[in-house]
């Protein structure tokens, strides 16, 4: 019998948007009339351009802001936990757990798999690889292990989608539900038996996902100072989606019903297959609901090429579902309104790069030319500007070194804008007293990734519009090997990362003319970018680099703090 918190397990409450969007709503009216009160009847064209402009992007920025924060607090002060233990059926349902694997065959994942102490369920390894050794390593694990099956095709098309789906298709009829292991998972060993119960909640409950940590035996430094990323992902900005906004199905550590994935059509060739099918279920009325104490583990990239690589497989991703799959979504009468709204706030957090290369015009050209000859009096020298996930760097906006931009609401301005600018780390820095240097590192690096890669992610993003063929980035297949004694890592310098250092040159002379001393941050970072294709994150010197656009960062924000009082 359940009880009656969890009897519409599924319903989704309003109460976390009204105060987002309530919130939201507050600033726009303080703010937005006394900016455009700077701007006087019969100005030129191009300053009132520059003043819409500016309070269009403020706008979204402080949306996604207060978004994050809100979400933040509810999953971790409010959102409720949903039972953690049920009686499981004699009758248990049969389950296949699925792992996809292309040349990158691990036998630890794998085994984790094999090791469930659920008494009803089989393995499947769907091999895609196409180098012969791993064939043959897959080859020699199966005929030592009788109880897996081994599926293979020979087309390779669509991506890890078509992979499962043609696996998927010659089993469907003789299982229930299946799970999905990804090549570098690790599953604990209750993993089915603490999951498949949460099915019987509600027949609408079309998959059930699990919390995913990094890999603690990885051993690679660039990972273990980044691995925060994930865990903080999950433990602050997941759990309140099960009753305040979208559970998303990963793409692995999950379980899915199989009259779903029929339904649905199966997994579109995408290369973000996971989030177009958690959108595609949900049009077909079918949710997901995200279980936080059941924790696999999966390897985070082990270097800054591979994060790059991973980042663009996102964003291409996540533009092809905005731009093919969301609109379908609006006009279904299964999504809520609360949906609806919940899906571009998070996932359009990776989109960052393209509008942020207009607000960087705005900002640090359009606004300070404006300044200068239209005589606009705005508090530019306040003003955070977001990067990726929301990590921000601040503009003077004076051609003059020392000219005096400030408004009575400056110090208003310069508080919201410090909110939105932290609130994708906020609470990395309400965990800096637990670990104050883990946190203080990975808040560096973090920023670094940010900085260094936002130029590169803007261009993704505008590529995506362009009719060119999407390749999927696979993180175990290995062009290199890193040695843990070798510092120099085996790659050709992309000419991309030559022509980020260029930017960021760029930048630096900027400075000099504009006074717009809050560039450094970004500048050492861009330019930076070749010495971290060829050097591994632990080399001597290295590391200093990482850290100090972060550094500067927090210098800047303390002067500008300091000059208000």
């Amino acid at each position: 019998m359940l009880e009656a918190p969890y009897k519409q397990v599924l319903a989704k409450d309003n109460f976390m948007f009204v105060i987002v969007f309530g919130l939201w709503l507050l600033l726009i009216l303080y703010f937005d009339p006394k900016i455009f009160a700077e701007v006087r009847r019969g100005e030129p064209f191009l300053a009132w351009l520059s003043v819409i402009g500016l309070i269009i992007c403020v706008n979204i920025f402080w949306l996604i802001g207060i978004y994050q924060i809100v979400l933040a607090v509810f999953s971790r002060f409010i959102a409720q936990d949903l039972p953690k233990s049920f009686c499981l059926s004699p009758l248990a349902p049969k389950v296949v757990i699925l792992y996809p694997t292309k040349d990158d065959f691990k036998e630890v994942a794998i085994l984790s798999c094999l090791g469930q102490d659920y008494h009803n369920f089989k393995v499947y390894i769907l091999d895609d690889s196409i180098d012969e050794k791993n064939k043959l390593k897959i080859d020699n694990f199966v005929s030592n292990h009788k109880t897996v099956k081994l599926i293979r095709r020979e087309s390779k098309t669509g991506f890890k989608a078509g992979n499962l789906n043609h696996g998927l298709k010659q089993i469907a009829d003789e299982y229930e539900y299946f799970a999905i292991s990804d090549a570098d998972g690790i599953l604990p060993k209750d993993f089915l038996t603490r999951l498949i119960p949460y099915f019987s909640l509600d027949k609408n409950i079309g998959f059930i996902q699990s919390q995913q940590q990094t890999n603690p035996k990885q051993g690679f430094i660039f990972s273990e100072y980044l691995k925060h990323q994930t865990r903080l992902h999950y433990k602050y900005f997941v759990p309140a989606k099960n009753k305040y906004g979208y559970v998303l199905f990963y793409g692995h550590g999950g379980i899915i019903r199989m009259n779903v994935w029929k339904q649905v059509g199966g997994f579109p060739d995408s290369i973000t297959e996971d989030f177009i099918f958690t959108s595609e279920a949900l049009r077909f009325g079918y949710r997901g609901l995200f279980v936080s104490d059941v924790i696999c583990y999966e390897d985070f990239p082990e270097d800054y090429h591979k994060y790059r690589k991973r980042g663009e497989r996102w964003i291409s991703g996540t533009v092809d579902y905005f731009l093919k799959y969301y609109p379908k979504l609006l006009f279904s009468k299964h999504a809520t309104w609360i949906e609806k709204v919940d899906i571009p706030l998070f996932a359009g957090r990776l989109l960052f790069g393209l509008p942020f290369i207009l607000f960087l015009f705005i900002v640090s050209i359009a606004l300070p030319l404006t300044i200068k000859y239209f005589n606009l009096y705005l508090p530019l020298n306040t003003m955070p500007i977001p990067l990726f996930e929301s990590i921000p760097l601040f503009f003077s906006g004076s051609y003059q070194v020392g000219q005096n931009l400030y408004t009575s609401w400056a110090f208003e301005f310069f508080i919201a804008m410090l909110l939105y600018a932290f609130s994708d780390l906020a609470f990395a820095v309400i965990e800096w007293y637990k670990k104050p240097i883990k946190m203080f590192n990975f808040m560096a690096q973090y920023t670094f990734v940010c900085f260094s890669t936002i130029i590169y992610f803007a261009i993704v993003i505008f590529l995506c519009f362009l009719p060119l063929k999407k390749t999927f980035y696979v993180s175990g297949i290995k062009k290199y090997q890193l040695s843990k004694q070798i510092l120099f890592i085996p790659i050709k310098i992309d000419r991309f990362s030559i022509f980020e250092a260029l930017v960021g040159i760029s930048l630096i002379l900027s400075v000099f003319q504009t006074s717009n001393i809050w560039l450094f941050p970004i500048a050492v970072a861009l330019i930076a970018n070749p010495l971290l294709y060829k050097f591994k994150w632990e080399t001597p010197g290295i590391y200093l680099i990482i850290i100090l656009p972060f550094i500067l960062f927090l210098l800047i924000i303390l002067i500008i703090g300091l000059s208000f009082f």
